[in-house]
């Protein structure tokens, strides 16, 4: 299998409305800080807005020519003057659950913030729905903080969990790298990303 990462300026115009059927998902909905249905007007506004501006984009990640999760993220600074990515991301369908593409797309999206995007903290929050996520985040990190939002399909208030991380450009070899790398042909980052 190959792995690809394409952004938001080179996708396929059907490919960048598809963002938006995966995005409208309930088993995608229900893990994000906005859980409503989004809209064509909001998704096209949306898209516009990461065109214009240069901190923002959004991956597609693909196996072969399958595209399995999607990742977004904002580059900004911080008040101490660090560079920070700001990063989100969802698998394109819930088939893809619990066969290891999550763990992939972690993977991947590491490498990716380390080797091409070129700053200092990696920030993402968690909603405490996301049970498998927040138990793999809890493992390695405490929360910075921990506040609430409306879970608009429930309306009710639900912990979001925020976590900042130093970007550590010289990992060790690791085993979930030694499993990925076994199955799918991982070359230099630069030519698996286009972005």
């Amino acid at each position: 299998m190959k792995f690809r990462a394409v952004s938001i300026d080179y996708l396929d115009e059907e490919i960048v409305m598809e963002i938006r059927s995966w995005r409208n998902q309930e088993f995608v909905r229900k893990m994000m800080n906005h859980s409503h249905i989004i809209t064509e007007d909001e998704h096209n506004r949306y898209i516009e807005k990461l065109k214009q501006d240069k901190n923002r984009n959004i991956l597609v990640f693909f196996l072969d020519d399958e595209a399995f999760e999607v990742m977004q993220y904002e580059i900004d600074i911080d008040e101490n003057n660090a560079s920070f990515v700001f990063i989100g991301n969802y698998l394109t369908s819930q088939k893809y659950q619990d066969l290891g593409f999550g763990s992939i797309g972690n993977y991947m999206i590491n490498r990716i913030i380390r080797e091409l995007l070129n700053v200092d903290l990696i920030k993402y929050e968690i909603l405490e729905t996301n049970r498998k996520n927040l138990n793999n985040a809890l493992k390695n990190n405490q929360p910075i903080y921990v506040d609430k939002v409306i879970d608009e399909i429930n309306n009710k208030a639900i912990k979001r969990y925020h976590f900042c991380e130093k970007i550590n450009t010289k990992l060790p070899p690791t085993k979930l790298e030694k499993l990925v790398t076994h199955f799918i042909d991982i070359e230099d980052i630069n030519d698996m990303v286009k972005i």
